[in-house]
């Protein structure tokens, strides 16, 4: 009942419910939550707590109908000089973006690419009633779903490292797998619970050379997209400069239209069969990632790989049709290391036990951690 009062409001401050409007609430208050101390609570005025927010939405409807949910839910409004509307492009056509300043720290919310076809799709039948149909089912949704959540460069970001190593998780699909919302939080939960300070981030500019500096590893659980030169450029001086990169499963299948990408990785996806159970075995048994392993069996899909042999130092291997198949090798770039682990389909995968120390000791040897 509190939830469709307060929908209410939305709607008779704005004219009417639709979805930019409640995800622009839901940013605000979710981001207030997020930057926590020394900030306002929701709806608290934040004039004195030196709150500032930037809405990139521009002035076109319905992307622009975020700022109105930013407003109702941080106190921030233009007029008291605490939130600032992003024009967008020359059109008016803006992102639903916003970051948020408080003190020392500044974040960076972004509606789903999902979230946002999904908002197109019932837009494009000119359906009110489906608009807000869509409205209220955004209103329950949990806010992994809904947002991608990236701390900004020179932020104090609200995570405690207590001298842990600090390890990037960058994911983030285009497609229906691969979900990082699902798979983001046990992978973070995974690699806490063997030491590390781990953040998540779908935000590939998380990539450019001066955002990754205080990071000792990174891993990537992208799928598809594409990387700016400025991105592959921060990935590749990360690594040189003696950092840590651990490419996992949909990693094999990502930014395939950039060459020094899929030469950082020494492999390329061609395809892969069915999920299925199958058997992995131990190539090298004295490496630190796999030193003490036996050979165990896995419930994923397995990546078939197009590869020069002599390029890779394989760690793990299957086999499909009589042919062997590499599941996990390392390399050397500059003074860093690359590990890549082509499994890690789906939850059923990042849950088992192997998986899950294979990744753990995975980022330990890349970024140079005895263990």
């Amino acid at each position: 009942m509190k939830h469709k009062k307060k929908l209410q409001e939305l709607a008779a401050f704005h004219g009417h419910l639709g979805p930019y409007l409640v995800l622009g609430y839901r940013m605000g208050e979710h981001a207030l939550s997020l930057l926590d101390a020394g900030c306002p609570p929701p709806g608290a005025l934040p004039s004195a707590k030196g709150l500032k927010v930037t809405a990139y939405s521009g002035h076109r409807p319905p992307i622009s109908c975020l700022a109105d949910g930013l407003q109702l839910s941080t106190g921030c409004t233009v007029g008291n000089g605490q939130l600032t509307v992003i024009a967008g492009d020359g059109a008016g056509q803006g992102r639903p973006e916003a970051s948020f300043a408080c003190r020392a720290k500044r974040i960076r919310l972004g509606v789903k690419p999902a979230v946002v076809e999904a908002i197109a799709e019932v837009s494009a039948k000119a359906d009110r009633q489906g608009l807000e149909s869509l409205a209220q089912r955004l209103w329950e949704m949990p806010v992994e779903s809904l947002f991608i959540i990236t701390h900004e460069p020179g932020s104090d970001a609200p995570v405690v490292t207590a001298g842990r190593p600090r390890v990037l998780v960058l994911g983030g699909e285009i497609t229906a797998y691969h979900d990082f919302s699902q798979m983001g939080p046990i992978m973070r939960a995974f690699l806490s619970d063997q030491g590390y300070a781990v953040e998540l981030t779908e935000n590939r500019d998380a990539l450019q050379e001066e955002n990754l500096r205080e990071y000792d590893a990174l891993v990537l659980y992208t799928t598809h997209g594409r990387l700016t030169p400025e991105q592959v450029g921060g990935l590749l001086a990360f690594v040189a400069r003696g950092k840590g990169i651990v490419a996992l499963h949909g990693a094999l299948v990502s930014f395939q239209e950039n060459h020094e990408y899929m030469a950082l990785l020494g492999a390329r996806f061609l395809s892969h069969p069915p999920i299925q159970d199958f058997e992995v075995t131990v190539a090298d048994a004295d490496h630190p990632i796999t030193r003490g392993l036996s050979d165990f069996t896995i419930r994923d899909e397995l990546y078939l790989l197009t590869y020069e042999p002599q390029s890779l130092h394989v760690l793990l291997q299957s086999s499909w049709e009589g042919q062997a198949v590499p599941v996990a090798w390392v390399r050397s770039f500059g003074r860093g290391r690359v590990a890549v682990l082509s499994l890690g389909h789906g939850p059923e995968a990042h849950r088992h036990p192997v998986f899950r120390q294979l990744v753990g000791r995975a980022v330990a040897w890349s970024a140079g951690i005895p263990g």
